[in-house]
Formats: structure tokens, sequence, C-alpha cells
């Protein structure tokens, strides 16, 4: 950064022999003269022939027209919607929010422009800054004249020439100052982030990476960085090689450090292999808990806000007193020392969520009302991450908000179509409200895209068999539900175990969810599990309750496994 600078005082001294790559840049600003008018459009002349835009005419009509509403005057009208309606042809009921085209499409302009700047010489570029549609517009000049320079012998701003003026000096200065605490508050972002930091890179297509990165952004939980970032140490490296004679494409994932290599997989031309899809494999490595998590984990890297989510996860396998107050301590010390992630708030909005549903180390008011407001700051921060909504669709379906549920689950799953995780968590909630079978087909694309984390699908999809009438098919899966320190397992256990006969154990489990809740009804109640799944499962207590008898009883009733009662 001070070499930079350094360089463009250089303007003020007599001239010295330069590196022919040496450049500065200069923000244009409106109102935009006649001549800055007819070297934009010329530039746009030259971004149009491109390669990276020729094949994607979409890419170009969005920056064509916002290029031309930032020149007549009109950037304040670049939204969402307006893009959506003009370039896009969504009708007049498009409402951005629900519909991320947008969104998408501008991710993919911004890619296209990052790639072909890489490998062009211009003096111009048009840049759009994340979280506005308006385009920048920065001249770029040239310290050496021999640089190769487009639209040669264009000159229009004082900079360019070889004045020597007391305002340029103090321009320089300012800027130069400004651009050293910016980057350094970005080094500092990127060293600091709560997620591992993953670089992509690979042989394709700009559309190829294009859609390689569309679906990393869908996963919050890493941070991905596309291109050369020096000051960015990244954990680990996702490349994409093609074969030898270029039938295949081999993706690998490795350590940055030690340079292990810890997933890799061959794919055919059309990004198929034998057991999936390049989209699955990528999501198997970078969901949460897939591949890179896991390694993250192991090495003992993550910062306090990962360790914050990783005790959340802990208690949701482990639901004791002690783990909840664990995750709760964890996150709201982080939010107190004045840590603004959307993490930790969506964790927290799932901590106080089950306070409620769990009746458990409950502080005092209404824990609903404080995970709603969670989930909401989550949003608040960070709208686009998937898990935010994901949050407070759990919350609203606690809360009996049936439809407002809905609704945050599908945004959860359009931001993000390739979680397993999410995927799984939004089926479970379409069981509680009696979709046995909708749930049922979406478990089975979670477990493609997340063969792990079983046991919480498991007891959902335990639950759509009871609903379903199915006891047989319940009973096959509430072997894999193994969990005396959660009530619902323990129920779900032992009703499995009653079904095919096994009495005594049963009874067991039976006793020990009695000693955690002594009103079973109110514990799926309180879950806001519909009325006809509340009615089938308390049906299977009922038949619970009749077998606590004596043991020489038990030893009278007991039964073969196959046979199972009929209702």
């Amino acid at each position: 950064m001070h070499l930079f600078c350094t360089k463009v005082l250089h303007l003020l001294s007599p001239p010295i022999e330069t590196d022919p790559m040496t450049t500065y840049s200069m923000k244009i600003t409106p109102p935009f003269s006649d001549q800055q008018k007819a070297a934009l459009d010329e530039h746009l002349a030259i971004l149009q022939s491109a390669k990276n835009f020729s094949k994607t005419t979409r890419n170009y009509r969005i920056l064509q027209y916002i290029v031309a509403k930032e020149i007549d005057g009109f950037g304040d009208r670049i939204k969402a919607y307006a893009i959506g309606v003009d370039v896009l042809g969504r009708g007049t009921d498009f409402e951005p929010t629900e519909d991320s085209i947008v969104r998408v499409e501008m991710a993919r302009l911004r890619t296209a422009l990052n790639i072909f700047y890489h490998t062009h010489q211009t003096d111009i570029r048009i840049e759009i800054p994340k979280g506005t549609y308006r385009p920048e517009f920065n001249e770029i000049c040239w310290l050496n004249e021999s640089a190769p320079k487009q639209n040669e012998g264009r000159q229009w701003h004082p900079l360019c020439r070889s004045g020597h003026l007391i305002v340029s000096f103090f321009l320089i200065v300012g800027l130069c100052a400004f651009l050293i605490l910016l980057f350094r508050w970005i080094d500092s972002q990127r060293i600091d982030t709560d997620r591992p930091i993953v670089h992509v890179s690979g042989e394709f297509t700009t559309e190829e990476m294009t859609n390689v990165l569309e679906v990393l952004s869908g996963f919050k939980n890493i941070y991905t960085v596309f291109g050369e970032y020096p000051s960015v140490k990244n954990d680990y490296n996702i490349m994409f090689l093609n074969g030898k004679n270029s039938a295949a494409m081999q993706g690998k994932v490795v350590h940055t450090q030690s340079g292990n290599v810890l997933s890799s997989a061959v794919f055919r031309p059309d990004y198929h292999d034998n057991e999936g899809d390049l989209n699955i494999w990528i999501a198997s490595v970078v969901q949460l808990n897939g591949v890179i998590e896991k390694d993250y984990m192991r090495r003992g890297l993550y910062s306090p806000v990962f360790r914050c989510r990783h005790l959340t996860e802990i208690y949701f396998g482990d639901q004791t007193d002690a783990a909840h107050l664990a995750a709760r301590d964890c996150l709201l010390g982080q939010i107190d020392k004045g840590e603004r992630s959307a993490t930790l708030f969506t964790n927290l909005a799932l901590i106080y969520r089950e306070e409620y549903s769990d009746k458990r180390n409950a502080m005092p008011g209404d824990p609903l009302y404080r995970a709603m407001e969670a989930a909401r700051k989550a949003i608040d921060i960070d709208p686009f991450d998937a898990n935010c909504h994901y949050a407070l669709m759990t919350v609203l379906f606690v809360m009996g908000d049936e439809s407002g549920a809905l609704k945050a689950g599908k945004q959860a799953l359009k931001l993000a179509p390739l979680d397993g995780s999410i995927l799984g968590g939004y089926s479970s909630r379409l069981v509680s409200v009696g979709h046995y079978q909708e749930a049922l087909e979406i478990f089975d694309r979670s477990i493609q895209l997340n063969p792990g984390q079983l046991h919480w699908r498991n007891y959902s999809t335990f639950l759509a068999q009871i609903g379903s009438g199915n006891r047989a098919e319940a009973a096959e899966i509430s072997p894999s539900l193994e969990g005396t320190s959660n009530p619902l397992l323990l129920a779900a256990t032992a009703i499995g175990m009653n079904i095919v006969g096994r009495i005594e154990e049963a009874q067991t489990r039976y006793e020990q969810l009695l000693s955690q809740e002594s009103d079973v009804r109110d514990m799926y109640e309180r879950r806001k599990y519909n009325a006809g799944l509340v009615n089938a499962l308390m049906k299977e207590i009922r038949l619970l309750e009749e077998e606590r008898v004596s043991p020489i009883e038990q030893k009278r009733h007991m039964r073969h496994p196959s046979d199972l009662r009929q209702f």
C-alpha cells in the first residue's frame, strides 16, 4: 500500500523510469462531460465484443442498462425491482426478496467484469460494489507512456497530464491515507473471519466458474475468495483441473499449509460421475460439518464465533442442561463483546427456541420473543444467509405461524438449494404440520446431498411413518435414534421397541422418558405438531402405559417381534 502511494507521488517529481505495468486510478464522478460519456460508450463497445460478454448477452444488457441510468443521472433508481422488470423480463408483480434472479445475475456480471479486467489493459474500469447495483467508473492512469492503452490520445482528467498542481498533491495524499485505512480494515476483516477461508480456482470457462461460485455462495459457513488475494491466508484450496486429454475434470480440496488432499473426484465432460454431479460433490465438501469443516475443527483452528456455533451443534446432539448453558453463554459472551455476526444471532435464536420447547434453563421473559428478535437481527445483518431464514422458520413453527414459517423455509431453500442440512430441517417441519409425503420426498434429496447427520432426519422420518400409519416402517427406523438425553428420542425408541415386542427395553426407555417429561402430550404440543400426528403418537404412548405391569405380567404378555399391534 505504501509502495502504491510512493509511486503516485512520483508524479510531482521529475520524470523517472517506471515499471510499464505501474498504474493508479481515479474515480470518475457525475456530472459527466460529453467527452466522458463518449469514452464510456466506447468502453462498453469494447466489453460487448469481449468473449466474457459475447457468450452471455444478458450480462451485457444488464451492464448497458445500469451504465446508461448512471450516466443519465438516474443512478438512485437502479434497484433490483427495476432490473428485474426492465431487463430480465419479470412482471410487475416481481418480488426481489422471493425471486433471487437479479442477485444471481449481478453476481455473474461482477465475475465477468473481474475476469475481463484481469486479462485486459484498459484505461477505464467499471465496478459494481457488493451491496449496491450502481456502477462506479475508474480511470486507470499509466505512469509509463510506453504501456499499452486503449482509446489512446484521449485526455480528460488533469492527473493524467504532467501538471504538478498543489491541489493534486493534497488529493493524492488524502486518497493514499484513505486507502491505507481501508486496506488495513479489509485485511483485518479477512484475518478475523469466523469461517474457514476457501480459495477457488479452475480451468473453467467464465460461465462454468460462475456456476461453481453460485453453488458456493449458498454456503455461509465458509469464506470464499476467487482470484489472487495476496493479503489473505487461505485455509483451503478447491481446484478444478482438466485431464490430459480434456475428457475429464478433476476436483480437489487441499489443506493449504500441509498440502494434504482432503477430497477429490473426477467428472466426465458433462460434470457427472458415477455417484453424483459436480454440484453435489461441492456441497459435500463445503456444507455444515462437511469435509472442510470437519478438518477445520480437527485442527482446532476455529475462531470464538465458530466455537459458539460448534457448541450449539453439540447441544443439539447432547441435549443436557450443561450443553445448553455452554452454548448460550458462549453466544451471549461474544455478543456482549460487540461481535456483530449473523452466525451468533442465528444460533442464539435456536437456543432460545429450545428454552421454550424443552423448558430448559429459561431466562426471565418470553423465550420465543427473544428467539424471534435474535432471528430478525441475524437477517438484518446478512439477509442472504440461508441459515438466518432457516432459524426464523423454526421459531415461527413453534409459535404456530405455519404460513410464515413455510415462507421463511422456502426463502432458505432458494438461497441454499444444495444445502442438505437445510433441506432436511425444512422437511422435518413439513412433517410436524402433516405434509408427510412431501417431506419424505425432500428427505431423499437431503440424503443425497448430506449422507451424514442422519440423527434428526431419521427422527422426522419416524414421525412421518407414524403419522401415515406405517408402524412397522417406523419401528425399523427407531433403533437409529438412541439418545437418553433427549425426551423425543426416548419416546421414539420406546415406541419402536414396543411395536416389535421388545417390551422390557421399551419400558426402560419409557421410564427414562417419564423422568424427564411428566406430560408427554404437552411435549409434542409445545413443538406445535399437528393434531393428527399428536394423536397417533399418544396412541402409541397409551400402549406403553398398558405394559407398565409387574415383571411376571410382562413375561406373560411377551410377543414375538413379528406380532405387531394393528389398529
